[in-house]
């Protein structure tokens, strides 16, 4: 398997995402050399990051914006991709702490380079800022998948439904926060001012509904309020648009490939999983090859 990976790496190196045959040759590729032949490494660990990386690319080709019925799965991946980049900065943390303590008391030793040292001082001063693009790119994304199912026409209730409870677990209305009722990934990682943020964009999302219910009532009496939400006037009264915010999708998703392999060519260890044995990871120490 790690073989395959490996050729996969460089099979997506040397494609790239640029275009629907492109993507359709790497999907080819996953399919015949990762797929199809499963294996424990996929029923312990996550996927490697560059196949999260590269399903998140391919629900964007040709498709701006992406299919709704898609965004479940990318917010998915995005998380997933999360869990990566918090693992890679714990491991910086823990090799700076090394490498101070050793800088001093056993100079023999081998120790990370100035420029090594500030790449992994960098990490942790952009961590706050990565986190927050992270976030608010779910609730962007989580906010427009809720738009289009309140506004398509035939109806969806029951999906609406579904999703709000799975997006916005804090709502009042609902049992508090726990992992039983918070079925998407994104909400087992959650700060308390964070779970305060998503409480808050669920409440937004109630506020309209209400308004878009009074609009449609206001404005055309009697008329079935799914059609109404197909027309210009409404769309231009209360947008809901995701394309600005590829640009930051991009930015986010190329800076934690780039941390990662950083980290992987300076220490030569496996990549980070999220689902590693956090306690066997701990008792782990970064060395050099």
């Amino acid at each position: 398997m790690e073989s395959d990976l490996e050729q996969l790496r460089a099979h997506i190196r040397a494609t790239g995402f640029n275009s629907p045959v492109a993507n359709a040759t790497i999907s080819a590729y996953i399919r015949a050399h990762i797929l199809e032949h499963p294996n424990k490494l996929f029923t312990t660990r996550a996927p490697p990051l560059d196949i999260i990386l590269f399903a998140i690319n391919n629900i964007f080709v040709g498709r701006v914006p992406p299919p709704i019925d898609s965004i479940p799965d990318l917010l998915d991946l995005l998380t997933s991709a999360e869990f990566y980049r918090k693992i890679a900065l714990e491991k910086a943390n823990e090799a700076l702490k090394l490498h101070l303590k050793y800088k001093d008391t056993s100079p023999t030793r081998t120790r990370l380079t100035d420029e090594e040292e500030q790449q992994l001082r960098g990490h942790g001063e952009r961590d706050e800022n990565l986190r927050s693009i992270y976030l608010e790119l779910y609730h962007q994304f989580a906010t427009y998948h809720m738009y289009e199912l309140w506004t398509c026409h035939p109806p969806r209730p029951a999906d609406m439904i579904a999703r709000f409870c799975e997006y916005y677990p804090e709502t009042p209305w609902l049992h508090p926060h726990t992992e039983a009722l918070a079925h998407r990934l994104f909400c087992h990682d959650l700060s308390p001012a964070e779970r305060a943020e998503c409480r808050q964009r669920g409440l937004d999302m109630c506020k309209f509904m209400t308004d878009s219910s009074e609009w449609a009532q206001k404005n055309y009496p009697g008329v079935l309020k799914s059609l109404v939400y197909q027309k210009p006037e409404f769309r231009a009264e209360m947008p809901c648009e995701v394309d600005q915010l590829r640009p930051s999708l991009d930015y986010y998703t190329n800076t934690v490939e780039a941390m990662v392999n950083e980290l992987q060519d300076m220490f030569q260890s496996d990549p980070p999983s999220p689902t590693m044995n956090k306690r066997k990871g701990q008792q782990q120490v970064l060395t050099r090859g």
